[in-house]
């Protein structure tokens, strides 16, 4: 990741759609939208993505995120 960050720039915006907790666990999911602009050609695309978070309690309390996932969307019409 720190590679793909050194070429590429992203401006994202996006929201949390929802979000449960069930006794040690909670998961969030929402969408969001970025620009990706290569820094090398300066060439850019828009994505559109949904994604699902899975976060777990520890023994202190704080909650970690133990897994993540997400899908491309085409827009407008799937992501708000």
């Amino acid at each position: 990741m720190a590679a793909d960050f050194l070429n590429t720039q992203y401006v994202c915006a996006g929201a949390y759609e929802g979000v449960r907790e069930l006794e040690d666990m909670a998961v969030a999911w929402g969408h969001e939208s970025c620009l990706e602009t290569t820094r090398a050609d300066h060439k850019s695309v828009r994505t559109h993505e949904r994604w699902l978070l899975v976060f777990r309690r520890q023994p202190d309390g704080t909650w970690q995120l133990s897994e993540e996932t997400f899908a491309a969307v085409d827009a407008p019409g799937g992501v708000p």
